[in-house]
């Protein structure tokens, strides 16, 4: 929003379960086989596995992370940082997350589960910034 960037819709990847292993990299690879001018130079991944899996599809269009393609994921998990890319992603409070579901469900079994959790927990999320992305959406110059 900052930088007036519209999200296009052909860009967006939806997928089920069944076709996680498939679908994602499939997709990412139609992308990046565009024109370099018409192919995304930015992707963020649902989570930091889907992003690691995805570099080997980068890397096998002959592009890297971050020179020709910014990678974001989302958890922070262990493999964040286990590859040759360190990858930016948005951690989020996993434990404050569980505690605050187990007092829910807790409060929902004393109520005999029957209503409605009073408010929406909102977390905001920690942008960590590593290697898989460039500067200000510039282009790295080697």
């Amino acid at each position: 929003r900052e930088h007036q960037l519209t999200l296009r819709s052909e860009h967006l990847v939806r997928y089920t379960t069944e076709e996680k292993l498939v679908k994602p990299a499939a997709e990412l690879s139609a992308l990046l086989g565009q024109a370099a001018g018409e192919r995304p130079t930015a992707i963020v991944c649902y989570n930091d596995e889907l992003a690691v899996k995805l570099l080997d599809v980068v890397r096998g269009k002959g592009l890297t992370v971050p020179e020709d393609l910014s990678m974001v994921g989302f958890d922070d998990a262990t493999l964040a940082t286990a590859t040759e890319v360190k990858l930016t992603t948005l951690e989020h409070p996993k434990t404050r997350m569980g505690e605050d579901a187990v007092k829910l469900l807790i409060r929902l079994l004393g109520q005999g589960g029957s209503r409605k959790p009073e408010a929406d927990i909102i977390y905001e999320p920690r942008l960590i910034v590593r290697e898989s992305t460039a500067p200000d959406g510039e282009e790295i110059k080697n």
